[in-house]
C-alpha cells in the first residue's frame, strides 16, 4: 500500500478538448461534483475510473449523467503482441508542424479538437502523447489519437495507460490505420514497462468493439461520467420521438441546438425537419431550406434544364442530348469520343457513368440509368479535375477537390476483398451515408485498370474503383477553399443569382484548381455538406437561416 499512498491527490489533466478528472485519485464525491460542475463551455471534461456513479449522479442529477460506454482494458504483461507491418503509411509520434492537420482530422470526425497552439505546446510531451498514421507518399495524417501516461500523470501504483479520441480520417484509402495505431501505442507502453492500457468505447459501436476484442482487450468494471452539454445532448436526451435522422441532416441539426434553436423531426425516412427561434420557422429537407423556390429548386433537380437555362446566359456548360435511338447516340458518341451517360434527375451520383468509349459500354450505361430514371441523358465528357464549391447566402463558402473511390493495394488481398474493406470502412466512418458497391460501374472502372475483381493488387498500387468523384459513392475530397480562383468564385456566386438559389453545390471540372477556366456539370440544390473537410460549414448555414444566432468569435 506505500505505492499508493504516493500516489497523487485530486488529479486533473486537461487535454484540451476537455479535463480527464481520475475519480480514483480523490477522496470525496463532492470534490468530483464540483470539478465537473466547473466544466468550461465548449470542453468535454469526463470523470473516469469512478466504482460507485450512484453517489455523484445523486448529488446534482440535473447536471451530471452516467456516460453509456465500456470501458476495457489490456493487460500488457501478459499479452504479446506484435505491431504489423504497415502497407504505405507510418504511424509514429506528431511534428509541431502538423498541429494543424491532427486537429482537422479531430473536426472532421466531428470530435471536439484542442487547439493548435495546445497541441503544440504539447506535441512534446511524456504525459500526454500524440501518435499519427502518417501517409508515406503524401505525408498526409490519416488516423490520431491521444495517449496518457498514468505513471507520469499521477504515479499510478497500477502502473497503468490510457488513450483517448482515436480518430481516422474516413477517406483513407490505405486499410488498417486503426488497427496499427492502437498496436503502436501498445507497444510503445510495453516497453516503457507499463502494465496496462485503458480505454472507453461507445456502447453501441460494434465496429470498434470486435477490433478492441480482436486484439485481446477485457470489458472493464468501471464508469465514466459528463456533464450535461450541447455536445454531449444526444448521450442523455432521447431522440425526438425516439427518432434519429441521418448524416447529411445531423451536422445542421446538431450547430442549430448549440444556438439554443428548436428542432422538430417531421419525418425520420426522408430528413425532412423543421428548424424554430424568436417566432421564425424554417422547413428543411436535409440542407434544403424553405427559402429555396420551386422552381428554383425545378431548374436544378433536371440536370437538362440546368444545363439550357445557364448554357443561354453564357455559362460553360457541357453539350448534352436525350437518349435516343441507337444511330444517333452512336453519332454523339462519335463526335465526341469519350461521353457521360446520366439519369436526368438524381444526385449523389447514382446513374451517372463517365469516360465511355465504346458503343457497348454506352448501351449497357443506358440500361442501367433507365432503371433509376425514364429520362437519361448523353452529355460530353470534359476532362480535368473535379471541384465542388458550396454557395450559402450567395456567398462562397467552401471548396473541394473531389477524386473517385480509390483502393489501395497490399499485395495479400484481391481487389473484391479490398473493395468490401474499403466500403466498410467508409460506412462506418460517415454513419451509413458512403455505399461502395460492387456494380457493373465498378467492375468496368476495373477492366479498365487491365485487373479482374480476383486479381491481387500490387503493393501500394492504386485503383480507382467509380468513374465518378460522388462522395456518397466512395469519393474522397481535400479543402481548397484558398487557393482557388477569384474569377471562379464569383462564377459560382453569378450561376446561383441566376438561377435564384441561396443554398447550392456547384460541380466544376477545371484544368487546374488555381486557374480561371471552368465547365458547370451540374448545381445540386440539396448540397451535401459532410463531404466538406471545412467544420464552420454548418455554421453558415444555420447563420443564413438565423443570422440573429450568429456566434461572434474573437
Amino acid at each position: 500500500m506505500l505505492g499508493e499512498q504516493k500516489t497523487k491527490k485530486n488529479v486533473i489533466l486537461d487535454l484540451g478538448w476537455g479535463r480527464l478528472i481520475f475519480s480514483n485519485t480523490f477522496k470525496k464525491s463532492k470534490n468530483i461534483v464540483d470539478e465537473l460542475c466547473k466544466e468550461k463551455k465548449g470542453q468535454k471534461d469526463l470523470v473516469v475510473y469512478n466504482n460507485n456513479p450512484q453517489i455523484i449522479l445523486s448529488k446534482v442529477p440535473q447536471e451530471i449523467f452516467l456516460d453509456p460506454s465500456y470501458f476495457y482494458r489490456l493487460n500488457l504483461e501478459e499479452n504479446d503482441f506484435y505491431e504489423p507491418k504497415a502497407n504505405g503509411f507510418t504511424v509514429r509520434r506528431l511534428k509541431s508542424s502538423e498541429a494543424g492537420q491532427f486537429k482537422h482530422v479531430l473536426e472532421f470526425r466531428q470530435m471536439v479538437a484542442p487547439s493548435i497552439n495546445f497541441i503544440k505546446k504539447n506535441v512534446n510531451s511524456r504525459t500526454v502523447l500524440y501518435f499519427v498514421a502518417v501517409d508515406d507518399v503524401s505525408g498526409k495524417i490519416l488516423g490520431v489519437v491521444t495517449a496518457i501516461d498514468h505513471k507520469l500523470v499521477f504515479n499510478d501504483y497500477k502502473n497503468g495507460t490510457s488513450f483517448w479520441e482515436l480518430a481516422v480520417d474516413p477517406q483513407a484509402t490505405l486499410p488498417g490505420v486503426g488497427f496499427s495505431i492502437v498496436a503502436h501505442v501498445i507497444n510503445h507502453f510495453k516497453e516503457k514497462g507499463r502494465k496496462y492500457l485503458d480505454l472507453s468505447v461507445m456502447h453501441d459501436n460494434s465496429e470498434a468493439i470486435a477490433l478492441y476484442e480482436k486484439m485481446g482487450f477485457k470489458k472493464l468494471h468501471g464508469f465514466c461520467l459528463k456533464h450535461k452539454n450541447i455536445y454531449n445532448e444526444s448521450l442523455f436526451v432521447a431522440p425526438h420521438n425516439n427518432e434519429t435522422i441521418n448524416a447529411y441532416s445531423e451536422v445542421i441539426i446538431t450547430e442549430a441546438k448549440k444556438r439554443g434553436i428548436k428542432v422538430d423531426i417531421i419525418d425520420k425516412e426522408e430528413a425532412y425537419f423543421n428548424l424554430e427561434f424568436g417566432g421564425k420557422i424554417v422547413a428543411c429537407w436535409e440542407s434544403l431550406p424553405d427559402l429555396t423556390n420551386a422552381i428554383a429548386m425545378s431548374r436544378c433537380q433536371d440536370k437538362r434544364v440546368t444545363q439550357r437555362f445557364l448554357g443561354k446566359r453564357g455559362f460553360k456548360v457541357p453539350k448534352q442530348e436525350l437518349v435516343s435511338h441507337m444511330k444517333k447516340n452512336e453519332e454523339f458518341l462519335k463526335k465526341h469520343k469519350q461521353i457521360v451517360v446520366k439519369a436526368a434527375a438524381l444526385e449523389k451520383g447514382e446513374g451517372v457513368f463517365v469516360n465511355l468509349k465504346t458503343m457497348g459500354d454506352v448501351q449497357k450505361a443506358i440500361k442501367e440509368a433507365k432503371k433509376l430514371s425514364s429520362r437519361v441523358l448523353l452529355e460530353e465528357f470534359v476532362k480535368g479535375k473535379d471541384m465542388r464549391i458550396l454557395v450559402i447566402g450567395f456567398e462562397v463558402i467552401a471548396c473541394a477537390s473531389r477524386t473517385p473511390a480509390t483502393i489501395v493495394g497490399t499485395g495479400k488481398h484481391k481487389i473484391s476483398d479490398l473493395i468490401k474493406k474499403f466500403a466498410r470502412r467508409r460506412h462506418a466512418a460517415t454513419m451509413g451515408s458512403v455505399k461502395v458497391v460492387i456494380d457493373g460501374e465498378t467492375k468496368r472502372c476495373v477492366k479498365e485498370g487491365d485487373y479482374t475483381m480476383e486479381s491481387v493488387l500490387p503493393l501500394s498500387k492504386k485503383l480507382r474503383i467509380r468513374g465518378t468523384a460522388n462522395v456518397a459513392s466512395g469519393g474522397s475530397v481535400k479543402d481548397v477553399s484558398v487557393i482557388v480562383s477569384p474569377k471562379i468564385k464569383q462564377e459560382a456566386v453569378r450561376i446561383t443569382k441566376a438561377l435564384n438559389i441561396p443554398v447550392a453545390g456547384l460541380d466544376f471540372i477545371v484544368p487546374k484548381i488555381t486557374g480561371d477556366k471552368y465547365t458547370l456539370i451540374e448545381v445540386n440544390e440539396r448540397p451535401d455538406f459532410t463531404l466538406h473537410s471545412n467544420p464552420y460549414v454548418a455554421e453558415k448555414y444555420v447563420d443564413f437561416l438565423f443570422p440573429q444566432t450568429r456566434i461572434i468569435k474573437n
